[in-house]
This record gives C-alpha cells, structure tokens and sequence, in this order.
C-alpha cells in the first residue's frame, strides 16, 4: 500500500510541475507577442494609414463598366450600380470611363453623371 501512495503522491507532484512549467510558459510566450516591437509597430502604423484614410476622406471614386452598366467604384470595389447601360453611353462618355476618371467624392461622381447626361 506504501508503495502506491508514494507512487500516487510522486505522479501527482511531477503533473503539477508540468502545469506549472506550461503555465509560465504560455505566459512569457503571450507577453513577448504582446510586446513584440515589430508588430506593435506594424499594427500602429496600419492604424494610424486607416485613421488618416478616413479623416482625410482619401477615398477615390472612379466610374467603370461591369457586365454592361456603368458602376461607381470606390476603391477598386463596387459602391453603387448607375444603371446605366454601356450601350446608351455616347462615345466620348466611354472612352472617358475607360480612362478611369478620380473623383474625390460621391456627390462629385454625381454631379459629373448628372452634366453627361444632359
């Protein structure tokens, strides 16, 4: 009986040290991530392009075709399907298009459509 309570006490005591030694383990490897100076560069300096991109309002519109219509496009994705067809637009419209016209904003993508259209 001796023999399985110093077996039972010697196993308990190494599976806790092994716990323990994990433990810390994952602790120092999640602090060293957390304090990693290249990534936490990284992330603020993402941040910071991703604050200015918006305060700044640098979002670029352009005018495209996509399967047929003529669509808004704010940074090389779809904002908004104008309806019009590429059939209906005049030459000179088209070639504009083609050219990638930048606008700052929506409204002046709007105003440009409204005057072509007049």
């Amino acid at each position: 009986m001796k023999g399985i309570q110093r077996f039972l006490v010697i196993y308990g005591v190494a599976i806790t040290a092994f716990c323990l030694y994990f433990a810390v383990l994952s602790y120092h490897i999640l602090n060293d991530q957390a304090v990693d100076p290249a990534v936490s560069a990284e992330q603020i300096s993402t941040a910071a392009s991703e604050a200015a991109k918006v305060s700044t309002g640098s979002s670029h519109y352009y005018l495209a075709v996509r399967t047929g219509q003529v669509v808004i496009l704010k940074d090389d994705d779809v904002f908004e399907t104008t309806g019009i067809e590429e059939q209906d637009m005049s030459e000179e419209l088209r070639q504009e298009v083609q050219q990638k016209i930048s606008f700052e904003s929506a409204e002046e993508v709007y105003a440009f459509l409204e005057s072509c259209s007049s």
